[in-house]
């Protein structure tokens, strides 16, 4: 679901999905960032989270609600979660 969304703050890689987990493509392939990961459910949790603060009314998150709120998902090695939305000037960070 999230694939082309996520960045790595460190490096600026995409993520890849393996099994339950995100990784850094960088980290996963070369070994040339941080080895951090986050879980699916988990970011789909703190994405969905985020959406509604932000007053926005989803039944569920998928990539049609991807596509039309969320431009990327920036995941840091310290856990930490920013997301920039489609609309300008609004970043949330998590």
């Amino acid at each position: 679901m999230f694939y082309g969304y996520l960045k790595c703050g460190d490096c600026g890689s995409k993520f890849k999905k393996s099994g339950e987990y995100y990784y850094c493509e960088s980290y996963a392939r070369y070994k040339k960032c941080t080895k951090h990961s986050v879980n699916r459910n988990k970011l789909i949790s703190k994405v969905e989270e985020n959406i509604k603060i932000q007053n926005k009314n989803i039944k569920k998150l998928d990539r049609k609600v991807l596509f039309q709120l969320i431009d990327n998902i920036i995941i840091f090695d310290n856990g930490n979660i920013k997301i920039n939305y489609k609309e300008k000037g609004r970043e949330i960070n998590e």
